[in-house]
């Protein structure tokens, strides 16, 4: 089922020698245009792997925080009908399915302790990796200053959503046309103002934050909706122009680089044309599948690829900051949860992992290779 194989241009006799090379050649081009129209779904497949050669008992997060996250997707997946079909890896597997492995995890959790978890996994679940290594970003919940009556610090809008259907117009208006041109200005829509233009961008890839009042209390922004452009990646833009250099396009230095080219500042956030709009929230961070997320434990995947709500087990490194802000990097394995999309995570081999609240040192300089490994719940006659 995870493989197969094309043969082709078998020669029946030399009277057919002539037939055969032409009949060869055919197929030889039709297999050329399968593979050039289905490549991204033959890079899509997970290969099955040993989950003996997983070490399951070197998670490097509280047990707490797992049970947590694996309770969140639970939540999610009982409001599921249990037929309804998630994706994984071109193939599809039912909510229910997902469901009862989570709760058979939940279950071995309590029964063991960490030196003998590792063998009740390898005999109740199958696993599955991406063929390729996957890049791991980083992204928290931010902390920006901002105040619900405009004024001469306070002067760049977060807006909410207009209705998609009385006014499809301005919902569909760009970054340059709401932020350059102020479009939207005046119309009703402005939710709060920030004091900064850059830290409001980033809360737009984000897709939350807590915003600090001049009074010392606190509103959560949340994800409302967007504006139906493409997300293109300024950190790649200014690599491509040769403003950054290779491996220099983390958080931290995209946002020394907007700084201080000030002038040259709106023409680089206005390239990626996506736009989101925002609601006050009461909870959060809330991921795309409709529950809060887990500092350390929830990951943003592609859901074409990766079922929503599942169990995975990743290996990578993550930044050590030090109060010199000198950074190390340190291996980590660690299970996580399937709970949050992203523009920019497409494909097997991206993945996103949410680091929490205000922990935009650690977020903002992810970025490394690693692996990740999908846990199913086997059936009965595995």
């Amino acid at each position: 089922m995870w493989s197969g194989k094309v043969e082709h241009g078998l020669r029946l006799s030399d009277s057919l020698f002539a037939v055969s090379r032409i009949w060869g050649c055919i197929a030889f081009i039709v297999v050329l245009l399968l593979t050039a129209c289905h490549s991204h779904l033959r890079a899509a497949a997970l290969e099955p792997v040993s989950p003996e050669s997983l070490p399951f008992t070197a998670d490097d997060l509280d047990r707490a925080s797992l049970i947590t996250a694996v309770q969140q997707s639970l939540t999610a997946l009982r409001k599921k009908s249990g037929t309804e079909r998630l994706a994984l890896s071109g193939h599809q597997i039912t909510a229910s399915q997902v469901r009862e492995g989570l709760e058979l995890f939940l279950s071995l959790l309590h029964e063991h302790d960490e030196t003998d978890l590792g063998p009740a996994l390898h005999q109740h679940f199958a696993v599955l990796q991406s063929p390729d290594p996957v890049l791991f970003t980083g992204y928290h919940e931010p902390v920006l200053n901002g105040s619900l009556v405009q004024n001469e610090r306070y002067r760049y809008p977060l807006y909410r959503a207009p209705d998609a259907t009385s006014d499809g117009a301005a919902r569909a208006l760009s970054r340059a046309e709401i932020d350059g041109q102020e479009a939207l200005t005046g119309k009703g829509y402005e939710l709060l103002w920030l004091d900064d233009p850059i830290d409001r961008f980033f809360l737009h890839i984000q897709g939350s934050g807590l915003i600090r009042l001049p009074g010392g209390t606190y509103l959560r922004a949340g994800y409302a909706g967007d504006n139906g452009r493409p997300y293109r990646s300024i950190g790649k833009l200014l690599l491509e122009s040769g403003k950054l250099q290779p491996g220099s396009t983390t958080t931290p230095a995209i946002r020394a680089y907007l700084r201080s080219h000030p002038e040259e500042r709106d023409e680089i956030l206005f390239q990626n044309t996506r736009y989101i709009f925002f609601q006050l929230v009461a909870n959060g961070p809330v991921g795309s599948l409709g529950v809060p997320l887990t500092a350390g434990r929830s990951l943003a995947v592609d859901p074409t690829i990766y079922p929503a709500g599942a169990l995975a087990f990743i290996h990578t490194k993550r930044p050590v900051v030090t109060e010199t802000n000198h950074v190390t990097w340190k291996d980590f394995f660690r299970f996580v949860l399937l709970q949050d999309a992203g523009a920019a995570i497409k494909g097997p081999g991206r993945a996103d992992l949410f680091w929490g609240s205000a922990a935009e040192a650690e977020a903002g300089l992810m970025s490394q290779r690693g692996e990740l490994y999908l846990l199913v719940k086997k059936s009965r006659d595995e």
